[in-house]
């Protein structure tokens, strides 16, 4: 997960938001902070309501009943996944800007499927 926030959102969203918001970019990447920030203090408080492990699925059976762990805990695990392959894709656009080559659809993927592979290596 760590690789995932810094591979994307600290390289990766920044360059977005220059692209989209030009010089008003620092103050849109504060206000995303304090979302995200928001975001992360309510896991955190909700996180110290228990004691056993499962994250958003725990809280969500608890709170609203099983039918509704079940899809947060699919869609935890799909934002994961989608996650990692945003940063491995991050990885092959950068790495073309220093070698064109790698912009082909095939060597794209089989860069993005190493770096997804090579972020996945403990």
């Amino acid at each position: 997960m760590v690789n995932t926030i810094i591979g994307a959102s600290i390289f990766g969203l920044p360059s977005l938001l220059a692209a989209h918001l030009g010089r008003f970019s620092p103050a849109g990447y504060l206000v995303m902070a304090a979302g995200i920030g928001a975001i992360a203090t309510c896991l955190a408080e909700v996180a110290s309501q228990f004691r056993q492990a499962g994250g958003p699925y725990l809280y969500a059976r608890v709170s609203f009943g099983q039918f509704a762990a079940v899809q947060v805990g699919w869609l935890t695990w799909l934002t994961r996944i989608v996650a990692s392959a945003a940063a491995a894709d991050l990885f092959v656009s950068y790495l073309a800007q220093f070698f064109p080559a790698v912009e082909a659809w095939a060597v794209r993927l089989m860069g993005a499927g190493a770096a997804y592979r090579v972020s996945r290596c403990r």
